[in-house]
């Protein structure tokens, strides 16, 4: 992502010129991407109050000096009306900070929250910040009001305000329709092994590498827990401060390891870099007193060993006899490489954000698998549906998907209804068939109805690629009890692509005088 000149750390609300750093270094990171057949499973009875926004007032129309539950922090901020509707701004001077912020509770260490709003600005410089007291996102908005959100989870003592606010930038911003959501964290799972986004198997090697700028920021499967602040693309450490991360493998031993550690800003201290098998008693493998990117083995002592667990914490006067002086600085990267025992199939983990809508009591649903078909299938969402009432139920349940360039409500009329009935205290394994219709960005819609009552919604955004596009094609003649599709050459067609939709219509070949296939 783009980045300005200078960013706002986001760690703490009373942050000084210390923490606001060049954007310096490379970070690391790769491409992760999602293989066919794959698993994707995550229990969402958790949300069953539906995508319940934590923040009050999100559209600043209640107040009338100043819009209720929010506050002002720093100068140049105001409520105004703009297209008929109330909004935030705060403008800044370019060498200033403010930002409006609301006290929320409910937040939870360890789970998943998206914070989404629309924004404006008219000028530029500097950075808009939005985010926790603990995590941040920098953001560029444009002159038109445009879309933003992140997901991110909270430290192990999460802070307890949301804000929306600008760092030295000459111009006024303009904020409205701020949301907090929780979501679930949807990861890839094939039989008993699950790998999120950054993490991958290939031959004999498991791999962690992860992304920090990316839609879940922060969040990873292998993440344990974390005291430190994060902002945009990087880990901001103060003195004893932490994160801990651990990597599993189920069935398979790690034979050797290696952690890498980049630290993209330094003021002082060190980052101390250790390992462990239980996340309680920790070795000191290495140590960073200044930029650079650095590797460090596991030592044998602790290998093989089923599960390590790693920890990079800010150093303390104390460390070492007082010798290390207090850390702080800001990790840019990590990342993780094991060799195993024995080899596995090539396995790419990703991770996707389901935010339900609705939910009722007395239905659970898992999200077993959002995948791109497998073997002659085409693409589905597979759930397992469980009643824990002491009647029978009766539902219907559709899948489809939105494009994301268009902006109509949502329509499920080419979600095919699949019926099924669960039995009290009962759970079934449902498949929902869906078409993608369009390479590019779209939204997957997942619902169950009982009766004319919707009883569960759910959704989240889906990459489809050229492959995948199900919106070419014709059928071909099926007299022969032979169902068969064909399509003008200039496509590609993946294996599981499902076949068209409308009647059949015949090939028709046309080629000029002169012209063969030989």
């Amino acid at each position: 992502m783009g980045a300005p000149s200078a960013r706002y750390s986001g760690a703490d609300e009373n942050a000084d010129a210390s923490r606001r750093i060049g954007d310096v270094g490379a970070k690391m990171g790769g491409t992760v991407m999602m293989r066919s057949g794959l698993l994707m499973g995550v229990t969402l009875v958790g949300l069953a109050q539906g995508a319940t926004n934590l923040l009050v007032n999100e559209a600043f129309e209640q107040g009338a000096n100043s819009p209720a539950a929010w506050r002002l922090v720093g100068p140049g901020g105001q409520g105004r009306s703009e297209d008929g509707r109330r909004c935030l701004t705060v403008t800044g001077t370019g060498e200033d900070t403010a930002y409006w912020r609301q006290e929320v509770d409910g937040l939870h260490a360890g789970r998943a929250y998206r914070l989404s709003f629309v924004a404006r600005a008219t000028g530029a410089g500097g950075c808009v910040v939005a985010g926790t007291g603990a995590v941040n996102r920098d953001f560029q908005p444009g002159g038109d009001w445009g879309e933003h959100s992140y997901v991110f989870t909270p430290p192990k003592t999460p802070s307890g305000y949301v804000r929306l606010g600008q760092w030295h930038r000459n111009d006024t911003v303009f904020f409205d329709r701020v949301r907090l959501t929780e979501v679930a964290a949807v990861h890839v799972t094939r039989g008993d092994i699950t790998l999120g986004a950054g993490e991958s198997l290939k031959d004999a090697v498991y791999a962690f590498d992860p992304v920090f700028d990316d839609e879940g920021s922060n969040l990873s499967r292998p993440l344990v827990e974390f005291t430190c602040g994060f902002n945009s693309n990087r880990w901001t450490l103060e003195p004893g401060t932490h994160i801990v991360y651990r990597h599993h493998v189920p069935g398979r031993l790690q034979t050797g390891a290696q952690v890498t550690v980049h630290v993209g800003y330094h003021i002082s201290g060190s980052c101390l870099v250790e390992v462990g098998a239980d996340g309680e008693r920790w070795q000191t493998i290495g140590r960073l007193d200044g930029l650079g990117r650095q590797s460090f083995d596991v030592p044998a002592s602790l290998l093989p060993a089923e599960a390590v667990y790693v920890r990079l914490r800010a150093s303390t006067t104390q460390d070492d006899q007082g010798r290390l002086g207090a850390g702080s600085f800001q990790v840019y990267g990590y990342a993780y490489r094991a060799e195993l025992n024995a080899p596995l199939a090539t396995m790419y983990g990703a991770t996707r954000f389901v935010e339900v809508e609705q939910a009722t009591d007395g239905v659970e649903v898992e999200v077993a698998s959002i995948g791109t078909g497998d073997g002659d299938r085409g693409p589905a969402v597979e759930l397992r549906v469980r009643n824990r009432t002491e009647d029978s139920m009766r539902l219907t349940g559709r899948a489809w998907t939105v494009p994301s360039v268009r902006r109509e409500e949502a329509d499920h009329s080419n979600g095919e209804p699949t019926r099924f009935t669960v039995g009290a205290a009962d759970t079934v394994p449902i498949r929902l068939a869906y078409r993608a219709e369009g390479a590019g960005e779209h939204t997957l819609h997942v619902e169950l109805q009982q009766g004319n009552r919707v009883i569960y919604a759910a959704q989240t955004a889906i990459s489809v690629t050229p492959l995948e596009d199900a919106s070419f094609g014709y059928m071909g003649d099926d007299s022969d009890q032979t169902a068969w599709w064909w399509c003008e050459g200039t496509y590609k067609v993946g294996r599981q692509r499902p076949s068209p939709t409308g009647p059949a219509r015949p090939v028709r070949i046309a080629a000029c005088r002169g012209e063969y296939e030989p």
